[in-house]
């Protein structure tokens, strides 16, 4: 993820995964809010594109984790930048 402004400019998929289904979700952490993006996803489910709706606001560079949501579910994915 680019940061400017404190807001999300750009999202790098580093592994687009397999058996997914394309749609919208939300990025969260402990400061910021209100991003929204769409992904798209090939035959195999895997995530090929992401388009920006909001870049939301008060994102820090480096937080210690992100909450990835499927838009309108509470279904959720922890990206953490802590070693264990």
């Amino acid at each position: 993820m680019n940061m400017q402004n404190q807001s999300i400019s750009r999202i790098q998929i580093l592994d687009g995964g397999q058996g997914y289904v394309a749609g919208d979700f939300n990025i969260t952490s402990a400061e910021g809010f209100g991003f929204q993006s769409v992904f798209m996803v090939n035959s195999k489910g895997t995530i090929t594109n992401t388009w920006i709706k909001s870049h939301g606001q008060d994102f820090t560079l480096n937080p210690s984790a992100y909450d990835v949501y499927y838009a309108g579910t509470s279904v959720k994915q922890v990206w953490s930048n802590k070693s264990e």
